[in-house]
């Protein structure tokens, strides 16, 4: 082999080996985090007078009352932006929301 082929194997043994490692480290946090892989949308309501944040309302008021283990509220918000707050859960009875352990 000549010296650039040799070099280019190095480097890329070597990214891959920092690619590993990245890939353990991420999956260690995971784990660490109770293996729960969250994925943050950024869905925002037209307007806060209108139906989209009165249903957002609603979930973070669920949440309140059966806390974040109990209750989804991030799914309950996404679905109100979604559906432009067609989908209020005013009295906290959706299942869909409620997690089950």
């Amino acid at each position: 082999m000549e010296t650039k082929e040799l070099h280019k194997v190095s480097l890329s043994a070597l990214c891959i080996q920092q690619m590993n490692r990245l890939l353990i480290a991420v999956l260690l946090v995971i784990f660490a985090a109770g293996g729960h892989v969250t994925v943050v949308e950024h869905l925002r309501c037209p307007d806060r007078d209108g139906p989209c944040f009165v249903c957002v309302r609603y979930c973070a008021r669920c949440v309140e009352m059966y806390g974040r283990d109990n209750y989804n509220g991030r799914l309950c918000a996404n679905d109100c932006v979604r559906t432009n707050g067609g989908s209020q859960d005013e009295d906290c009875e959706n299942t869909k929301y409620h997690t089950v352990d």
